[in-house]
């Protein structure tokens, strides 16, 4: 597994990330606090997004490069939906719990 090591402050929804243009639109936080994952709106209209996991030894998020969108999305469900098909944890997260 490969990890992109970065310090970076976690901004909130709606905020634009220093330095990329993009916009935070949507964050989704594994019930444990050690992944999340951002959905994010490029200047051009398009969407992505990036899975990033809690190193608590070093007090980082670090961006899974394996697991950061290559593909250009014309919108955040679309990006959501193939976040959801490429990371389990995303999916069960998203999923309502079943009725006994």
């Amino acid at each position: 597994m490969r990890l992109a090591y970065a310090r970076l402050a976690v901004p909130h929804s709606g905020t634009m990330v220093e330095g990329s243009g993009n916009v935070i639109v949507k964050r989704i936080v594994h019930p444990a606090g050690k992944y999340r994952l951002e959905i994010y709106r490029r200047l051009n209209g398009t969407f992505g997004f990036e899975e990033f996991m809690f190193e608590p030894d070093e007090q980082v998020w670090c961006m899974l490069s394996h697991r950061r969108s290559v593909g250009v999305f014309d919108s955040e469900e679309t990006a959501l939906a193939e976040a959801t098909a490429r990371i389990a944890w995303v999916a069960e997260v998203l999923e309502p719990p079943t009725q006994p």
